[in-house]
């Protein structure tokens, strides 16, 4: 994940065994640890201000979307469900964050205000809805489904309703 001054990248790595979370300043060529909780530090998206990081940790088994601030430190806990949420990204006015939840059976993509935690489900489509990323405008969600077998790129009104497939 670009930061927003552009000036770094987020990424997790597995180069020691656990999956961990490392900034890398693309101006000074240092890499270091961001992350690197016990269990899985993954999907690490920098919200559009800059002062915080949306990402999936693992604690005591179940997986979550978390914040962290710019030093990598828990603001809250944003999720907390015994399924699996993943692959969070913000809308561009950083109000709301997309992810991947299988809360529902298979995995589907939600919609949360961060500031209420109101969490509500976008993709009823497809068994097998992964990959969210908002349009630059936020009036939609492009993301992967799976259809009839196959992989579709596509997208959905922020509000809801008919999904568009553009593959």
């Amino acid at each position: 994940s670009w930061s927003p001054d552009g000036r770094s990248i987020l990424y997790t790595s597995y180069k020691e065994g656990n999956p961990s979370l490392f900034l890398f300043d693309l101006f000074s060529g240092k890499e270091g640890k961001f992350s690197s909780r016990t269990g899985l530090n993954l999907g690490a998206k920098w919200s559009p201000t800059g002062k915080q990081v949306a990402v999936t940790l693992e604690r005591q088994g179940n997986t979550d979307i978390y914040l962290l601030d710019s030093s990598g430190n828990v603001v809250r806990r944003l999720t907390e469900y015994a399924g699996i949420d993943v692959s969070p990204t913000w809308s561009p006015d950083g109000r709301s964050i997309a992810f991947v939840s299988d809360r529902s059976g298979g995995p589907q993509i939600y919609i949360m205000d961060v500031d209420s935690g109101k969490t509500r489900r976008l993709t009823f489509a497809g068994g097998y809805n992964t990959s969210p990323d908002w349009s630059p405008k936020g009036d939609r969600i492009a993301y992967t489904s799976r259809v009839g077998g196959r992989f579709h790129i596509m997208t959905a009104a922020v509000q809801g309703g008919e999904p568009q497939d553009l593959t």
